[in-house]
């Protein structure tokens, strides 16, 4: 029996809506498991790894995402997903270096989130 990706994925989901994170990521791990080249998964991945505070195993994960994704208006949406991880994470260098990166991509004010963390008002 075949089993498909998109079921763990969506148990993923149902956990993580609960705050279920080892569980939530258990899945996605499943699904890593069955397609370890698909970006949209280490995306997902990684944004709970960074909702469960693993910030550098969110940040590898995003990285792989980046470098697999060919499609812009996407990697532009994995540029934002890395420097919110960034910003949690107090790496606001980092952060403001992929919201620079985003903003090369389309429509996004990189200088107006970068300034205010320059400025201290961007940090939570």
């Amino acid at each position: 029996m075949q089993v498909d990706v998109s079921m763990y994925i969506g148990k993923a989901d149902e956990f993580g809506a609960m705050g279920q994170w080892p569980e939530a990521l258990a899945m996605m791990n499943k699904a890593d498991s069955l397609k370890p080249e698909d970006y949209s998964i280490l995306h997902l991945r990684g944004k709970l790894k960074g909702h469960s505070g693993d910030h550098a195993g969110a940040v590898e994960d995003l990285d792989r995402a980046i470098d697999l994704c060919t499609v812009e208006k996407q990697r532009r949406i994995l540029l934002l997903s890395r420097a919110g991880i960034h910003k949690k994470a107090g790496h606001l260098d980092l952060a403001c270096s992929d919201w620079k990166l985003a903003g090369e991509l389309g429509e996004f004010d990189y200088k107006e989130h970068c300034t205010q963390l320059e400025q201290g008002s961007g940090v939570q």
